[in-house]
């Protein structure tokens, strides 16, 4: 799913279960209550609170023909706010995700963690989201229409006007004992929900943030998908101090929709076939504790995500060749300047890697920005195809590591070498935020130089590109 969808679900899932629940609340009867809580939240613009997302999901997919078992486990929580007057949003999460993968027989385990903040703002006709990760240290932005907001927000209030009619405390109940939470005396009131207004109203705002897709919906399939939310309300103000909600049959949703999410996979993942798609999510629960509806200021975008989404839009525009000699290369929004190695010509050059030749095709340096996450795939990756290249002329390969003993502009690192029948292969990875610079030095000409000072060498050609050099 694209960064846009994902980061505009969680806040209208949310501002759409408390809409939900601003429909009443009051004494010992399911009406009474709601009619209090109803008038308690008349005026109100704002809520905050803890959240805590608990989702299970399991999925298989034959991604250009290679079949894939994915069991991901994730675990989000952190404090949200959200504004309706002005429209704004933001939250501050840490997410521990566990993945475990089957990838063409080959299993695989994971565990990420990162922590998000998401910072809102009006600009021109746009809404836009910033999103720092703790992880990578990036900042992303994303623009959405006003109009699509507008539409969403138009939804939720109509939602709650529906749910005040007499008919909407079907599927309501109101425990008949109250408890005490935190501290406090509160009302216990059950919520289960798969209205057929709830269900156009999906339609609706998927095909206002995704018009090519957003018609292939059918309600049918949406009928399968139940939720329960269990809402405390205090017995003073009226007003809910927390929620908790539990969404059950997206199987059957996804199976309906099987080719409309092979399609939006097949964009998330540019050029990827994408076939026999199959999504089970056996947990799906959200808690919002903590809640407040007291107006608080949101904080502001801060100038450093202005500053690096700039140097993001200007990478996007930058050609490779700098017309001064030097190259750049870049990924995750680091890049680096390349001066041609002594005695060397460019020989191929691309956005993220360029590589170097001497005249006689015997010692060539390759440097390439990748993304943190491929690191370990692309060291495994170098270290095989070399090695396969040298065993293949029967040579016996050694391998070595020099820990910490390249120097380069970027502080020591560590070399590894591969060697035999002549040929000398160095490489070592020099990090970034979120990326790292590989330098691979092959070097054929049958001489044994010092790998550390050999590598070290070839570093010492690449230099940080900064805002200040493009901007």
């Amino acid at each position: 799913m694209k960064s846009y969808e994902k980061k505009l679900m969680m806040p209208a899932i949310l501002a759409a279960a408390v809409c939900f629940a601003c429909t009443g609340c009051g004494k010992m009867t399911e009406e009474k209550l709601m009619e209090n809580m109803g008038k308690a939240m008349e005026g109100r613009t704002f809520f905050g609170g803890d959240m805590d997302l608990v989702l299970g999901m399991t999925y298989s997919v034959d991604m250009m023909e290679i079949p894939m078992a994915i069991d991901m486990n994730m675990d989000m929580g952190g404090r949200i706010l959200c504004s309706y007057e002005p429209l704004g949003l933001y939250y501050d999460v840490s997410t521990q995700t566990d993945i475990q993968a089957d990838i063409g027989g080959e299993t695989q385990n994971e565990s990420v963690s990162d922590q998000t903040q998401i910072y809102t703002a009006q600009e021109d006709d746009n809404f836009a989201i910033y999103s720092h990760s703790g992880t990578s240290g990036q900042w992303s932005k994303t623009d959405i229409d006003s109009s699509v907001i507008d539409s969403l927000f138009r939804l939720i209030t109509e939602a709650a006007e529906t749910s005040e009619s007499e008919e909407s405390t079907e599927g309501i109940t109101l425990d008949e004992e109250s408890a005490s939470l935190n501290g406090r005396d509160v009302y216990v009131l059950h919520v289960d929900s798969s209205s057929q207004a709830d269900s156009e109203a999906f339609l609706t705002a998927m095909e206002s943030i995704l018009p090519q897709f957003g018609s292939s919906f059918s309600t049918e399939s949406l009928d399968s998908i139940k939720g329960s939310t269990v809402m405390y309300i205090d017995q003073e103000t009226f007003l809910p101090v927390q929620m908790e909600c539990t969404i059950e049959g997206m199987d059957e949703f996804f199976s309906q929709n099987s080719d409309w999410m092979e399609e939006l996979m097949g964009l998330a993942i540019e050029d990827a076939q994408i076939d026999n798609l199959s999504i089970h999510v056996p947990v799906y629960q959200l808690t919002i504790s903590n809640l407040t509806f007291e107006q608080e200021e949101l904080p502001v975008v801060p100038e450093e995500a202005y500053e690096a989404i700039a140097f993001q839009e200007a990478l996007a525009e930058l050609d490779p060749d700098l017309g001064d000699g030097t190259y750049a290369i870049q990924s995750t929004g680091n890049a680096v300047r390349i001066a041609p190695p002594e005695n060397m010509t460019v020989s191929e050059i691309a956005a993220e890697t360029v590589t170097f030749m001497d005249d006689a095709g015997l010692d060539t340096i390759t440097y390439a920005m990748i993304p943190a996450a491929n690191l370990s795939v692309y060291t495994d990756s170098i270290s095989s195809m070399y090695t396969s290249i040298l065993e293949m002329l029967g040579v016996e390969v050694q391998s070595g590591q020099d820990s910490q003993n390249v120097s380069t502009p970027f502080g020591p690192v560590d070399g590894y070498w591969l060697s035999g029948g002549g040929a000398n292969i160095y490489y070592g990875f020099a990090p970034f935020e979120g990326a790292y610079l590989a330098v691979i030095r092959s070097d054929f000409s049958g001489t044994e130089p010092d790998s550390a000072a050999a590598l070290g060498e070839a570093f010492g050609y690449a230099a940080e590109l900064t805002p200040a050099d493009i901007l």
